[in-house]
C-alpha cells in the first residue's frame, strides 16, 4: 500500500509545486523528492528492514504537511509578482567580475588542498605510510569520531564549499570547466578520504548543483538545458558526478571494504562488486527513516535548548566554558544494521519535542519561500548564497538537520566574506 501511496502524494506535491513556482525546480518539489525517494527504498525492503511505526508515518506525514503549509503561507501573504518570470531583473558578470570569480575558485582550490596535504601529512607520520593509512582506515574513522585525530587547520577547510559556490556560477555563466573547478573537488574528496567521510562530498556536490541552477534561473528566467546545445556541460556534469561518487565509494571500500548486508534479494545483497547501486548506498540512501521509528519507540530529549540544530554555536561556546561540549555523533540503532541518523525530524524532535514536528518544517517552508522570492525579486550573489546553502539544508532533510555541521555553518559565513572581497576588487577595478 505505501509503495502506491508514497509515489502518489509525491507526485501531487511535485504538480502544486510547478503550478506555484513555475519550474519544476523549486525548493517544495526538492524537499519532496527526497523524502519520496527514501520512505520508497526503504518500503522496498531490499534489506530486511524494521517495519515502520504508525507514530513514524504520522511524524512524517504531519512533518511534510506542516511544510507544505508553510510554502503556502507565504506564497498567499506574500507581495511579490506570483511568478518570477514576470521579474524582468537577471542576474549578470562582465568578463572583470568573471575573472575575478576564477581566482577566487583557483585561491579557494589552493588553500584546500593545502590543508588535505597537511591532514594526510599527519596520518603518514602517524601510522608510517599511505598503505598503512588505507589498512587502517576503521580505526581512523573511530579514532576521527571519538576526537582522537586533529584537523591540520580546524574549520578553514569549510573554504572548499565557497569554491564549488563560485564554481556553479562560473559554469553556468561560462559553460567552461577548467582546471580551477576541478582543484575545488579533488581537493573536498581527498580531505575526505583522510577522515573516511562521506558527507563534505555529497554537500559540495549540492552546493554546486544549486548555485549552478539558480544561477542559470536568474540569468535566463528559467532553466535552459538543451541536451543538443550543451553537450559539454552534460559531460561535465558527468564528470563531476562521477569523481564525487568514486570518491565516496573508495572512502566505503577502505572504511569497511565489502559490507555485507542480509537482504531480501540474494543477488542485490551479493552485489559488493556493483561500483554504483551497493547494499551500503542503498543503505545510505534509505535507512535513516528505521532510524527515526526506532527513536521515536523510546525517545531521549536534549537537556539543551536546540543542541542538535545550533550544535555550532554550541561548540563555539563551550570553547568559553560558557556550556558543555556537545557530542557530534548520535545514539545509533539497529534496523537491522546499525545506523545513527535519524532524518532532521528525529533532531528537532530532540530539541523541540512534539511541537518541533510542526513549527520546524513549517518555518523552513516559509523561509525558504522567502529566499526564493527574494532572489528573483534582487537576483545578486548575497541573495544567492542563503537560497544556495539553505537548500542544501532542504534537500538533507532525509538525513540530517545539515545547521548541525560546523563546514555548513562556516562554509556559508566564507562565502560571505568571499563576497565582499570579490565587491572590494570590482569596485577598485571600476
Amino acid at each position: 500500500m505505501s509503495l502506491i501511496l508514497i509515489p502518489t502524494i509525491a507526485f501531487m506535491l511535485i504538480f502544486i509545486s510547478k503550478k506555484l513556482f513555475d519550474t519544476y525546480f523549486n525548493h517544495l518539489a526538492i524537499y519532496t523528492i527526497g523524502w519520496a525517494v527514501i520512505c520508497f527504498f526503504y518500503e522496498l525492503k531490499l534489506i530486511r528492514f524494521i517495519n515502520i511505526t504508525t507514530e513514524a508515518w504520522g511524524v512524517i506525514f504531519s512533518g511534510t504537511f506542516s511544510y507544505f503549509l508553510g510554502v503556502i503561507t507565504y506564497y498567499k501573504f506574500k507581495n511579490e509578482p506570483k511568478s518570477f518570470k514576470l521579474i524582468t531583473k537577471r542576474l549578470s558578470f562582465n568578463q572583470k567580475e568573471i575573472k575575478i570569480i576564477y581566482y577566487i575558485i583557483l585561491i579557494t582550490g589552493i588553500i584546500n588542498l593545502i590543508i588535505s596535504l597537511l591532514n594526510w601529512k599527519y596520518l603518514i607520520n602517524k601510522f608510517g605510510s599511505i598503505t598503512n593509512v588505507f589498512l587502517q582506515a576503521n580505526q581512523i574513522y573511530k579514532m576521527r569520531i571519538e576526537g582522537e585525530i586533529p584537523e591540520a587547520v580546524p574549520y578553514l577547510f569549510a573554504i572548499g564549499y565557497s569554491g564549488v559556490f563560485f564554481s556553479g556560477i562560473y559554469f553556468s555563466y561560462t559553460n567552461k570547466f577548467n582546471i580551477a573547478i576541478l582543484l575545488v573537488f579533488i581537493s573536498i574528496i581527498l580531505k575526505e578520504i583522510s577522515v573516511f567521510g562521506r558527507e563534505a562530498i555529497l554537500t559540495a556536490v549540492l552546493i554546486f548543483s544549486f548555485s549552478y541552477f539558480f544561477t542559470n534561473m536568474a540569468i535566463n528566467g528559467k532553466v535552459i538545458f538543451n541536451f543538443k546545445e550543451n553537450k559539454k556541460k552534460i559531460i561535465t556534469i558527468i564528470l563531476i558526478l562521477l569523481i564525487a561518487i568514486t570518491g565516496a565509494n573508495l572512502v566505503r571500500s577502505t572504511r569497511g571494504a565489502f559490507e555485507h548486508f542480509k537482504g531480501t534479494n540474494r543477488a542485490f545483497a551479493n552485489s559488493t562488486l556493483s561500483f554504483i547501486i551497493t547494499p551500503s548506498m542503498y543503505f545510505y540512501f534509505s535507512s535513516h527513516i528505521g532510524v527515526l521509528s526506532k527513536y521515536l519507540q523510546s525517545p531521549t530529549p536534549n537537556t539543551s535548548f536546540a543542541a542538535n540544530t545550533l550544535l555550532p554555536v554550541y561548540n563555539i561556546l563551550s570553547k568559553f566554558e560558557f556550556v558543555e561540549k556537545k557530542s557530534t555523533y548520535q545514539k545509533g540503532y539497529f534496523i537491522p544494521q546499525w545506523s545513527n541518523t535519524g532524518t532532521y525530524l528525529r533532531e528537532v524532535h530532540e530539541d523541540f519535542g512534539d511541537i518541533g514536528i510542526f513549527i520546524v518544517p513549517y518555518l523552513l517552508g516559509i523561509f525558504l519561500t522567502y529566499l526564493w522570492y527574494k532572489y528573483y525579486s534582487m537576483p545578486n550573489i548575497n541573495n544567492l548564497i542563503l537560497l544556495v546553502f539553505f537548500n542544501v539544508l532542504n534537500s538533507l532533510t532525509w538525513l540530517v538537520m545539515i545547521s548541525r555541521s560546523s563546514k555548513w555553518f562556516i562554509g556559508m559565513i566564507l562565502t560571505y566574506i568571499l563576497l565582499v572581497i570579490y565587491n572590494k576588487i570590482r569596485t577598485i577595478i571600476k
